[in-house]
């Protein structure tokens, strides 16, 4: 039984996880056809298409898996039984799991990508980099982060509210909460703080 190596990619703080060892039944017929996994409801479909048209040689089979646990959960699996896709989006949350195991994975230095490493931030290049220094991921986009406040509530604390000088607020995490602490101890309304840990931004 040919032995298949394939590329898994990842998305928001997300990455491209390596090359896992399985079976692949469609790369023992066309090394130029392969299997894709993806998230759902991110455009994937259009990505591909993209790029068939652009390499009419390459063919691609895109399964849009689920959310990205499940995506996971779903190499997880496939990995157990000994048939994996070419392809697979893996969520940056979920890496540390397939990190922790890169004899599953072929080392991308071999395939030359050690060479793009000073491409990225050093905090993101790391998250798919093993102990021993094995690259089993390429970075795809990074999440971005926004703020949003209540001007009048602001006003009410004594606080800036123009976009500039509320940002001079906290060049720092420790004065983010500083400033935290500063509006809950004056006499002015409650603020509500929301955290949305999934938007992405692509380069």
């Amino acid at each position: 039984m040919l032995v298949r190596r394939i590329i898994t990619l990842g998305a928001v703080t997300a990455l491209t996880a390596g090359a896992l060892t399985g079976c692949s039944s469609q790369a023992e017929s066309d090394p130029n056809s392969f299997e894709f996994w993806s998230f759902t409801g991110i455009g994937q479909g259009e990505q591909v298409d993209a790029y068939t048209a652009e390499n009419p040689d390459i063919t691609i089979d895109l399964t849009e898996v689920g959310q990205s646990g499940e995506t996971a959960q779903a190499l997880t699996t496939a990995l157990a039984g000994g048939q994996v896709p070419d392809l697979v989006l893996i969520q940056g949350d979920e890496l540390p799991r397939f990190v922790e195991n890169p004899g599953n994975f072929v080392d991308l230095r071999s395939l030359g990508a050690d060479e793009m490493e000073g491409d990225y931030l050093d905090w993101v290049i790391e998250q798919p980099t093993a102990a021993d220094g094995e690259l089993i991921g390429i970075p795809t986009d990074v999440g971005g982060m926004a703020m949003a406040y209540r001007t009048d509530l602001f006003a009410a604390a004594g606080l800036p509210t123009n976009r500039d000088e509320v940002s001079a607020l906290w060049p720092t995490w420790e004065e983010f909460l500083a400033v935290g602490e500063e509006y809950t101890a004056r006499p002015a309304p409650r603020l509500s703080i929301m955290h949305q840990p999934r938007c992405s931004t692509r380069p």
